[in-house]
């Protein structure tokens, strides 16, 4: 029997996000219980349910917003699309984990949301106080301004000392908080995210993960693992899920590789693409090489020997042009990837030569494409890190490398040694070195 604010829930979310319930993976759980002195929001997995559980406090949505309901089953559905229970986040059970964990999914709410949230936790825990201290004490706090916080994902990049331009992921949020001690307090978060979207109660409670509260994330049952991945891959494959994780900005989301084959969709020849071939033209011209060739004989040596012996030495010509070009097939370029394909034709139909090497965090495909040869369709589809993917455009030992990327990469990659580097990247971005050339999606 469904319970009687499960309606409630569900009414509050977009048709969306709604649908994904529908899918048979993903189920809402309300728990009632004496009410609790932080409300608490998370998802488990229990083994041969094939389905993930988002479980609520009954007394939190009860004083919930639309806006908050909605804010915190985003949340819920974050971590189970970023994959928060596979063996890198396992590995690793300190604050450090679950603060980059509810700081990368709030990234992806708005401040908005994440407001709501912090309105309905204010009210629990100023009852809690209420119960504990008693209701003037309650008030005392009201008027002097208490209010629940929600761990802020700007907050966390600059206590990490993430770069401002780069957002708060975790694969990169973790590594620079990591070790950070087990008694050590976190304000704004205890471990369920406290609502949802990584709120805590706040105000000097001095609450802690060693509190008995277990790792944030998803809470996969033991031994379990392996199966709850397969469920969350199905669920995200779903035309359900693909239509409310795109339609809530979401599709960047994920740090693994995907091998996934990404059919071309050619569309219209880019602006950036003549920037492209007027670089590789000058690069062909600059680049030279020794061939060894034919000179006319030596005369003075035939006339005193009788003797044929033509002259050999060496001359500069021109090399022909080629050029690598590396494309981020990650999650993140799905809608934009494409636009690589008439590029890339392009060049080859002028006559130059490319290495095409495209993928997310490890290398998918990489070819050599000659004019009149077909383009293959990119693999990809995970996370994002090209650094792979230019290391092996160096160790080709290329005079040019090309690079195109949404830029949203953990880390930029080390220059390579005597390639000249041309990155073909969103407005605003300024690489670290090498020539730039700007794009906009909707270009």
């Amino acid at each position: 029997m469904s319970h009687p604010l499960l309606g409630k829930v569900l009414a509050a979310l977009p048709p969306a996000l709604a649908g994904l319930f529908e899918t048979g993976l993903l189920a809402i759980e309300i728990r009632d219980g004496p009410e609790a002195r932080r409300p608490y929001a998370m998802t488990v997995y229990r083994r041969g349910s094939y389905t993930f559980a988002i479980v609520l406090d009954a007394h939190a949505v009860a004083v919930a917003s639309r806006t908050a309901l909605q804010a915190i089953v985003r949340h819920e559905v974050g971590h189970i699309v970023l994959g928060h229970f596979g063996p890198e986040h396992e590995a690793c059970h300190l604050p450090c984990n679950t603060l980059a964990e509810e700081a990368e999914v709030n990234g992806f709410l708005s401040r908005e949301e994440r407001e709501a949230v912090a309105d309905a936790c204010t009210v629990l825990a100023l009852r809690s106080l209420a119960r504990r201290l008693g209701p003037a004490i309650a008030m005392l706090l009201a008027g002097a301004g208490f209010r629940a916080k929600v761990v802020d994902p700007d907050e966390v990049r600059a206590m990490a000392g993430l770069s401002p331009d780069l957002p708060p992921r975790w694969r990169w949020l973790h590594p620079l908080l990591h070790p950070m001690p087990s008694d050590r307090e976190l304000p704004g978060l205890d471990a369920h995210g406290a609502g949802g979207p990584g709120a805590g109660v706040g105000a000097g409670e001095g609450d802690h993960l060693g509190e008995g509260y277990p790792c944030g994330g998803v809470q996969v049952e033991e031994g379990a693992t392996e199966e709850a991945a397969g469920v969350a891959a199905a669920l995200a494959a779903s035309p359900r899920a693909q239509a409310a994780l795109e339609g809530q900005g979401l599709r960047g989301w994920g740090s693994g590789a995907g091998s996934a084959t990404m059919e071309w969709r050619p569309p219209l020849l880019p602006r950036w693409a003549q920037e492209v071939l007027e670089w590789a033209r000058k690069l062909a011209h600059r680049t030279w090489a020794l061939r060894r060739i034919r000179h006319r004989p030596r005369i003075d040596f035939l006339r005193a020997t009788g003797l044929y012996r033509p002259d050999r030495g060496y001359d500069r010509v021109r090399a022909g042009g080629e050029v690598v070009f590396v494309v981020d097939a990650s999650r993140s370029m799905v809608q934009d990837v494409h636009y690589a394909h008439p590029a890339i034709s392009f060049l080859l139909h002028q006559g130059i030569t490319v290495r095409f090497i495209c993928g997310d965090v490890q290398v998918e495909v990489d070819t050599l494409l000659r004019p009149g040869d077909e383009i293959p369709a990119p693999k990809g589809c995970g996370g994002t890190d090209i650094c792979p993917l230019m290391e092996r455009a160096a160790s080709y030992r290329p005079h040019g490398i090309c690079v195109y990327t949404d830029a949203a990469i953990p880390r930029w990659p080390p220059q390579p040694e005597g390639a000249e580097v041309l990155w073909v990247v969103p407005e605003g971005i300024t690489p670290p070195y090498g020539q730039a050339v700007h794009w906009r999606p909707e270009s």
